[in-house]
């Protein structure tokens, strides 16, 4: 319920952004969401910033605590689901390129050896 409450919430956003044509939903599963995002990093920074920020919601009395916070995490799977790059919770657009230019190299690395 939780999940897709951060859904509903982020697209409902993404709708009335200038990103409306760039992000997707693609899949809600159980604890996860994917979505379809544009190769572009102010896109990529945009949805970081806003998902998280959908799934740390526990406004609902019945789920508040004091020390206990929802959360979650931003990854990209590039080029296919099997290569996952973390993207840090609030990431620059620098840093958003700097995480994705670690994971090519990487690629890079994997490939060559």
């Amino acid at each position: 319920m939780l999940n897709s409450r951060a859904g509903s919430e982020f697209m409902g956003k993404v709708r009335k952004s200038r990103y409306c044509l760039s992000i997707k939903p693609c899949a809600q599963i159980h604890d996860a969401q994917y979505y379809l995002v544009r190769d572009d990093v102010k896109t990529m920074k945009y949805a970081n910033d806003n998902v998280v920020k959908a799934v740390e919601w526990q406004e609902d009395p019945l789920i508040q605590h004091d020390e206990v916070k929802l959360g979650g995490a931003f990854s990209i799977f590039y080029p296919t689901w099997a290569e996952e790059c973390d993207i840090p919770n609030g990431a620059s657009v620098d840093e958003i390129r700097e995480a994705l230019g670690n994971h090519l190299t990487k690629l890079e690395e994997k490939k060559a050896a």
